[in-house]
C-alpha cells in the first residue's frame, strides 16, 4: 500500500500548478518533516519517496505538525492539507479537537483519504475535515488511492468563492440557494446559517419619565455655578473651624496687659460703621465675628504685623477665600480636571501662610541685623543721661 500512496501523491503534485508549493510531513511512532514549502519537483519526488509505513500512528500530532508549516509560509494564500491514514490515532499526545483549532487558526482546509483496513474508524477524521471546511474520502484499496487524489486535485483547482450583501440584514436566519448552469448542466446546493449580526426588535417601548420642573432647574449652568460655589464655601468654612477647634486660642500680649488694667482703644462708632461699608468689608466682619471668638483674627493679625503687611487678620481671611473660590473656579471651568483643581486649592491654600512667614522672617532678620547698633545706641544716650544727672545733682548739692 505504501507504493501505491507514493504514486497517488505523485499524481497529486502533477496536476497542481508548477507554482503551487508543497510540504511533505510523515507520521509514525514519531512525526518526521521530510520537506519545507517548495516548489521544486525533483526534490519533492526524492522526499515523498522516502516516507515508510510502520509503528504506531501519531495521526493528531503529525496534523498538527503539518498546519504548523504555515506559519513558516505565511504568504501562501489558498491552504490545503492532504492527510492519508489507514487506521485510528494510537500514540498522539494531542486531541481532535487541538487540530480542528489549529486548522480554523491557520485557515486551512484539509482533505482526508482513509484507507480501509482492520483498525478502520474514521469517524474523527473525518469530524477534523468537515470542520476545516474539506471531506473525508474513503478507498477501499490503495489501487483507488491515484483517483481519489485527482478528484481533490480537480476539487482543488475549481473552487470559486462567493460573496455576496444580504437584502435582509437583520433575518434571524439566512438561507441560500446557489444555482450553477453550464453547457446544458445544472447544480445546486443549499445551505442555512444563523445571522451572527442579527438583533431581535424591541418587544415594548419604556417610556422615560418626565422630570419635574424643579429638578430641571438643576441643568443650568448659573445653577451649577451656585451650587459649586456653595459647596466649595461651605468646604473652606469648614476647614477653618476645623483649624479654630484645632489651634488653641493665643494670649497675645494686649490681653495679658489686660490683668493690669490695661485695655486697647477701641475705635469709634464712625470709623466701625465706615469700616463695615462696601462687599468685602461687610463679608469681613462676618468673617471677623465668626473667628474672633478663638483668637483666630487676632493670630493672624500680629503674623502680618510681624510681616511688615497693613491688613487686618479678618480682611486677609476674606480675601483668601473669595480669591482662592473664582481662581478654583475659572481653572475647572477651563480644564474640567477635578484632581488639578484640587492641587491649585491646596497651593493657594498654603502659599499665603508661606509668604506671610518668609515676610516675617525677613523683618527679624533685619532686627536682628539692627539690634547691636540700636543697643549701642541706647546704651549710649543712657550713659550720657546718667552723667549729666549726676552733674545736675552735685551742682544743686
Amino acid at each position: 500500500p505504501i507504493v501505491d500512496a507514493i504514486d497517488a501523491a505523485l499524481v497529486f503534485m502533477n496536476e497542481m500548478r508548477s507554482i503551487d508549493e508543497f510540504a511533505v510531513v510523515g507520521f509514525a511512532d514519531e512525526v518526521t518533516i521530510y520537506s519545507n514549502f517548495t516548489s521544486n519537483r525533483q526534490k519533492l519526488k526524492e522526499f515523498i519517496s522516502e516516507i515508510t509505513a510502520e509503528g504506531e500512528t501519531s495521526l493528531y500530532d503529525g496534523i498538527f505538525l503539518a498546519l504548523d508549516q504555515f506559519n513558516i509560509k505565511e504568504d501562501i494564500k489558498y491552504r490545503y492539507a492532504i492527510v492519508l491514514s489507514d487506521g485510528t490515532d494510537t500514540v498522539s499526545k494531542l486531541t481532535t479537537k487541538d487540530v480542528i483549532d489549529k486548522a480554523i487558526d491557520e485557515q486551512v482546509t484539509i482533505f482526508s483519504v482513509a484507507l480501509m483496513s482492520y483498525d478502520f474508524n474514521p469517524t474523527d477524521i473525518e469530524n477534523i475535515s468537515e470542520s476545516s471546511g474539506g471531506e473525508l474520502l474513503i478507498a477501499a484499496n490503495s489501487g483507488e488511492l491515484k483517483e481519489l487524489y485527482r478528484q481533490i486535485s480537480w476539487k482543488i483547482r475549481n473552487q470559486y468563492k462567493i460573496s455576496y450583501t444580504s437584502l435582509w440584514p437583520n433575518t434571524e436566519t439566512i438561507k441560500i440557494n446557489i444555482i450553477v448552469e453550464e453547457s446544458e448542466l445544472t447544480s445546486s446546493v443549499k445551505t442555512t446559517y444563523e445571522n451572527p449580526f442579527y438583533a431581535p426588535a424591541p418587544t415594548k417601548i419604556i417610556k422615560i419619565p418626565k422630570r419635574p420642573f424643579f429638578l430641571t432647574i438643576f441643568d443650568r449652568w448659573w445653577m451649577k455655578l451656585i451650587i459649586y460655589a456653595s459647596i466649595f464655601i461651605g468646604v473652606t468654612l469648614f476647614l477653618y473651624v476645623i483649624i479654630l477647634l484645632i489651634i488653641p486660642p493665643s494670649q497675645l500680649l494686649k490681653k495679658r496687659t489686660e490683668f493690669y488694667g490695661y485695655k486697647p482703644v477701641r475705635k469709634s462708632i464712625e470709623e466701625e460703621d465706615e469700616y463695615k461699608k462696601g462687599g468685602i468689608n461687610r463679608f469681613a466682619s462676618f468673617i471677623s465675628r465668626i473667628a474672633a471668638k478663638r483668637g483666630f483674627v487676632e493670630l493672624f493679625t500680629l503674623r502680618l504685623e510681624r510681616a511688615g503687611m497693613k491688613i487686618r487678620g479678618s480682611e486677609f481671611i476674606s480675601i483668601h477665600i473669595i480669591v482662592l473660590m473664582i481662581s478654583s473656579l475659572v481653572i475647572y471651568t477651563f480644564t474640567n480636571n477635578l484632581p488639578l483643581t484640587v492641587v491649585a486649592i491646596l497651593l493657594g491654600a498654603i502659599s499665603p501662610f508661606i509668604f506671610i512667614k518668609f515676610k516675617a522672617s525677613q523683618r527679624i532678620k533685619k532686627f536682628h541685623e539692627q539690634l547691636p547698633d540700636t543697643l549701642q545706641l541706647i546704651g549710649g544716650s543712657l550713659k550720657a543721661g546718667f552723667l549729666f544727672s549726676m552733674k545736675f545733682v552735685g551742682k544743686v548739692l
